[in-house]
C-alpha cells in the first residue's frame, strides 16, 4: 500500500514538471521559408515556395511613403490598391518565427514596381446632376485626377469616390479623362451614351407663356445635349384625372405634365412639373352708362399670355351692383357679351358693380370692379299737409312725409295763392314755411313739392281760409261806444240840470 503511493505521488510530480505544449504554435515556425514578388493589377502578388497553410505576415512598403502590413495563410496574396509604376519593398516572415527570402535564399527584402495603369482598371458611373464618379483598385487621389481642364473632386455624399465634372453638351461623345501619375501618365476615354450617363443631366424644366396664346412650352432650363437626338413629349393631367397632350391643354386650368424624352435607342421620363395655364385675364376696360333706375356696363378684356380672339368663345359674364350688403342687384343671366345692363336700382345712388367673368362656364376666374352712381330722379311727394293758423292772418306749413330727393339737392317748393291768383313762394331745406300778414278772411291754396335740382315732385295742396280782423272790429266798437255814450252824456247832463232847477225852484 505505502508503495502504491509512491508511484502516484511519482507520477503526479511527473506530469507537473513535464513542459507543456501550446497547440496554436506553428510548428513550421523555425523552418526556413522562400517567397517571390510578382506585379499584378492594382498592385503586387506574393508566391510562397512552401505549399503547407501556415500564417505569414507580410510588409510591404514604398520608399518613404505607405507601409501596409497583412497576415495570409495561403500560398499566394495580393496586395492591391497600390499606386501604379510604383517600386514597392516587399517582406515576409513566418508568423512568430523566421524572416523568409528570395529564391536565392539570402535576400529578405524584394523589391517590385507596380505596372502601368491601362484601359479596363477604371470604371465610369453616373453620380449625381452634373458629377460621373470613377471607381478604381488603383490608389489615387482626386488630384491625380482631371478631365476637361478640371481636377476631380470627391463626389456628394461619397468621401472615398472621385468624380469628373461635365456638361450636358459633353454627353454622347468620349470623355478624356487624365490620371496624371508622374512616372506613368495615363489617359482613358469613356464614351458617355444617353442609356447610361443621361441621369447626370441637368433636366430642370420650366413653363415657357406666349402673349399670342397657347400652347403653351415646357422647356430644359438648361438644354439638352445636342448630339444624343433626344426628343420629347409631354403627357398632362388635370385636377380631374383628364389626360391631354402638352398642345390640347385648355386655358385657366392646373396640370401635372410629365415627358418622355427619347431617342432610337432608349427613353426616359422627366421629374412632373406643374403647369398652370391661367391667362392671367388681369384687366377689363369698363365703360358704363347710366340712368335713373339702371347703369349699362360694357367692357373689353386683356390678358398677358393669351389670345383674347381664342377665348371670347368660352368667356362668359355677369354682373352684380350693390350699394350695401342687403341691397343686391344682378343683371341678367350669364351672357357671352361683352356687356350688361343692371336695372331696378335706385336714382341718384353710389353702386360697386362687378364683374366676375368665367371660362366655360364652371371655371370662376377675377372679378373686377367700377364704382358707378345712377342719374337723379323724381323725388317723393312732400306727403299730406299740415297747415295752422298762427294768427288770423297768418299760417304755418309742415309736410307729413319723408322724401327721397334722388339728386343732388335737396329744397322745398311752397306757393301760396290766393282766389284772385295772387301768389306768394317760399324755398328751405326743411319743408317749414310761415306765410305772414295775409288778408283777413280770404280763402288761400298752399301748394308744395320737393325740388332736387334737376327733378320737382308732385304737389300736395291744402285750402286755408284765414280769419277776421278781430282788431279792427274791436276798434270800430270801441269808437262805436264812445260814439253811443257822448249824446247818453249829454242827455244825462240836461236831465241833472233840469233836476237840480226844479229842486230850487220849489225850495223857494
Amino acid at each position: 500500500m505505502g508503495a502504491l503511493s509512491l508511484l502516484l505521488w511519482a507520477g503526479v510530480i511527473a506530469l507537473s514538471t513535464s513542459p507543456t505544449r501550446t497547440t496554436a504554435e506553428d510548428p513550421d515556425k523555425d523552418l526556413p521559408c522562400e517567397f517571390e514578388v510578382q506585379p499584378v493589377q492594382f498592385g503586387l502578388q506574393i508566391g510562397l515556395k512552401n505549399p503547407k497553410r501556415r500564417k505569414f505576415n507580410v510588409t510591404v512598403s514604398e520608399q518613404n511613403g505607405d507601409v501596409i502590413e497583412r497576415q495570409f495563410s495561403i500560398s499566394t496574396q495580393s496586395i492591391t490598391r497600390l499606386k501604379p509604376c510604383t517600386e514597392y519593398t516587399v517582406r515576409l516572415q513566418r508568423a512568430g518565427g523566421v524572416t523568409c527570402t528570395g529564391t536565392d535564399n539570402v535576400t529578405t527584402a524584394i523589391r517590385a514596381t507596380t505596372t502601368n495603369m491601362k484601359p479596363g482598371d477604371f470604371m465610369f458611373a453616373p453620380h449625381s446632376v452634373g458629377k460621373i464618379s470613377i471607381n478604381t483598385k488603383w490608389k489615387l487621389t482626386c488630384s491625380d485626377v482631371s478631365a476637361l481642364g478640371a481636377e476631380a473632386q470627391l463626389c456628394p455624399g461619397a468621401p472615398q469616390t472621385c468624380c469628373v465634372s461635365v456638361t450636358n453638351q459633353d454627353l454622347c461623345s468620349n470623355l478624356s479623362v487624365t490620371f496624371n501619375n508622374p512616372r506613368c501618365p495615363f489617359t482613358d476615354t469613356v464614351p458617355l451614351p444617353a442609356e447610361t450617363f443621361l441621369s447626370v443631366a441637368n433636366l430642370n424644366q420650366k413653363v415657357t407663356k406666349y402673349a399670342n396664346g397657347h400652347p403653351l412650352e415646357i422647356k430644359f432650363i438648361t438644354p439638352l445635349p445636342k448630339k444624343c437626338n433626344l426628343t420629347t413629349d409631354y403627357n398632362c393631367v388635370d385636377t380631374k384625372n383628364i389626360y391631354k397632350a402638352l398642345s390640347a391643354l385648355e386655358p385657366f386650368k392646373k396640370y401635372t405634365c410629365v415627358g418622355n424624352i427619347t431617342n432610337e435607342k432608349f427613353s426616359t421620363k422627366t421629374d412632373p412639373i406643374e403647369v398652370d395655364t391661367d391667362c392671367n385675364l388681369h384687366s377689363l376696360e369698363i365703360s358704363s352708362t347710366s340712368t335713373e333706375n339702371s347703369t349699362s356696363l360694357q367692357w373689353k378684356p386683356k390678358t398677358k399670355n393669351c389670345n383674347v380672339t381664342l377665348l371670347k368663345p368660352k368667356l362668359k359674364y355677369k354682373c352684380t351692383c350693390t350699394y350695401d350688403w342687403w341691397h343686391r342687384k344682378f343683371s341678367e343671366e350669364m351672357s357671352s357679351e361683352q356687356k350688361c345692363t343692371v336695372k331696378g336700382l335706385e336714382a341718384w345712388t353710389r353702386y360697386d358693380c362687378k364683374i366676375q367673368t368665367f371660362y366655360d362656364e364652371d371655371i370662376e376666374l377675377k372679378q373686377h370692379e367700377k364704382t358707378v352712381r345712377t342719374e337723379a330722379g323724381t323725388p317723393d311727394n312732400p306727403g299730406k299737409l299740415i297747415v295752422y293758423l298762427t294768427e288770423n292772418n297768418s299760417i304755418l306749413v309742415n309736410c307729413s312725409g319723408t322724401v327721397n330727393f334722388r339728386g343732388p339737392m335737396q329744397k322745398y317748393k311752397a306757393v301760396l295763392k290766393d282766389d284772385q291768383k295772387n301768389t306768394k313762394v317760399l324755398e328751405s331745406h326743411k319743408c317749414h314755411f310761415n306765410f305772414r300778414d295775409l288778408k283777413f278772411s280770404s280763402t288761400y291754396v298752399v301748394e308744395v313739392k320737393a325740388f332736387n335740382g334737376e327733378h320737382e315732385s308732385t304737389s300736395s295742396y291744402k285750402t286755408v281760409n284765414t280769419g277776421f280782423n278781430d282788431k279792427a272790429l274791436i276798434g270800430f266798437l270801441v269808437f262805436l261806444i264812445l260814439l253811443t255814450s257822448v249824446p247818453l252824456l249829454l242827455v244825462l247832463y240836461k236831465i241833472c240840470v233840469l233836476n237840480v232847477g226844479t229842486h230850487r225852484e220849489s225850495s223857494h
